[in-house]
């Protein structure tokens, strides 16, 4: 028959661990819910996108460089480069915060971090295009 051991130490340190273990369940929780979306942030498909243009009063925002813009771009796109330094500048002095903003990329990476700047700066209603010009014109969507 073998003995219990009883460790007086780890009776006091047992209730510590659990609400430790219960404060960082909480902190995960907490930091996992902040990451699994962008609430303010609408993502659309290329057709989706057409048809807001058409249908809605909206600013279209190419945030690609100069140089891939000028090899092509959307309709009426204005451009502000995500990489400058004076991106939150320039959309601030181009854009109207109250009134919807499409923005689009290559591929919708540097656009969602557009739109993540966009929202944190007090844009009401902003899109982004997923999958970007490449997706645009793999639906035979028309550029200039």
């Amino acid at each position: 028959m073998t003995k219990k051991r009883n460790y007086p130490l780890l009776q006091h340190i047992r209730p510590y661990a659990q609400r430790m273990a219960l404060f960082i369940s909480m902190c995960l929780w907490v930091v996992m819910a902040g990451c699994t979306g962008h609430s303010n942030i609408k993502n659309i498909t290329p057709e989706e996108c057409d048809a807001l243009l058409k249908q809605q009063d909206v600013q279209l925002v190419d945030v690609r460089t100069e140089q891939e813009y000028g090899n092509g771009h959307l309709k009426e796109a204005i451009l502000i480069n995500i990489q400058g330094q004076d991106f939150t500048t320039k959309a601030m002095q181009q854009l109207d915060k109250q009134k919807p903003v499409i923005i689009y990329c290559r591929s919708g990476r540097r656009s969602m971090q557009a739109a993540q700047i966009l929202v944190n700066e007090g844009f009401e209603t902003v899109y982004n295009m997923k999958g970007g010009i490449l997706a645009w014109q793999a639906e035979g969507l028309p550029t200039e």
